[in-house]
């Protein structure tokens, strides 16, 4: 009798464990088809304490990553936060947090993020690329020079698709005459109209 129940308890363990990782594959596959409604309703229904932790590190990477894109910053704050907890040699995280604290326009929370990351991994080009973008809103602008030639000795083709000459200039002209008395501005701003198109300067 008593092995027959242990078989039974066995047997519904699998089930369940069976049940959680095909809410998982679901929750992949929603986030893969850019469904972040449906793969938050399938995030609800994963059982975490049943996922090992390296596991769970990447799960709550990919939730902060649908809360994100359905602009639920707090939610996935939180989500990054628990990932980090777990490994907290993960950049992606730091970089993500990092991309959060940029969208809510805490640029200095943004960098210091980044910064974590950087320490971690210092050829990872979505990062060198967030850190050259920090650091020109920041106006630390050597900086943010020195970022993005690191970031174009690591993959030009990814940095040529990032930067666009109009809105480069869109932004240094707010920039301008949010600072008028700000001389190195107005430097690099004419710097930029004179380029052909900054998408063209040979890297």
């Amino acid at each position: 009798m008593i092995l027959i129940i242990l078989i039974f308890k066995l047997i519904y363990a699998n089930a369940e464990l069976l049940d959680n990782n095909l809410e998982i594959l679901k929750f992949d596959y929603y986030i893969e088809q850019k469904d972040f409604m449906k793969a938050e309703k399938e995030l609800k229904n994963i059982k975490f304490d049943m996922v090992e932790n390296i596991k769970k590190a990447v799960l709550f990477n990919k939730a902060g990553f649908v809360y994100f894109n359905l602009g639920e910053y707090d939610k996935a704050l939180q989500f990054y936060f628990k990932s980090i907890e777990i490994n907290p040699n993960n950049y992606f995280v730091y970089n993500n947090i990092g991309v959060i604290y940029f969208k809510l326009k805490n640029y200095k929370l943004a960098k210091d993020f980044y910064l974590k990351a950087y320490e971690i991994e210092k050829n990872y080009p979505k990062l060198l690329v967030n850190l050259a973008v920090v650091n020109f809103y920041l106006k630390n602008f050597k900086e943010s020079y020195y970022y993005f030639l690191k970031a174009i000795s690591c993959n030009r083709d990814y940095v040529r698709e990032r930067f666009d000459k109009k809105k480069a200039i869109e932004i240094l002209e707010k920039m301008v005459n949010d600072n008028p008395d700000d001389k190195e501005l107005r430097e690099i701003l004419k710097w930029a109209k004179n380029r052909d198109r900054l998408n063209d300067i040979e890297f």
